[in-house]
């Protein structure tokens, strides 16, 4: 089943776990299983709204979640790249997945430097 959602002027599609690319839509045709749709019409009728603002509504949110994100993770990058926090504080504040990116980035770059 096709979900059809009215024109939206632009907002961010999230690509990758930080990339950000910003694109128009004009009245996009999204496929979603008849199961989902369901749900998400049960969801958007329990809170007084249609199917279309409710998913404009959802996406707002996690692009604004991940730019908020995004800006964590900087200001944390800083933070262990000039050796205001270790490790550990990285982990405690973005999580041990992140800070082994954050670390393999930083060795990487010493390194090559060195």
């Amino acid at each position: 089943m096709k979900c059809e959602f009215a024109a939206v002027d632009e907002f961010f599609i999230v690509k990758t776990n930080i990339i950000c690319d910003i694109i128009k839509v004009a009245a996009k045709t999204i496929e979603v299983h008849d199961e989902l749709l369901m749900q998400i019409d049960r969801i958007a009728r329990s809170l007084s709204l249609t199917p279309a603002e409710w998913v404009t509504h959802v996406l707002a949110n996690a692009v604004r979640k991940e730019s908020a994100r995004e800006k964590i993770l900087d200001v944390v990058s800083e933070e262990y790249l000039n050796n205001k926090i270790d490790f550990r504080g990285m982990v405690d504040l973005i999580g041990y997945d992140d800070a082994v990116r954050i670390k393999s980035v930083s060795d990487g770059a010493k390194r090559s430097i060195t």
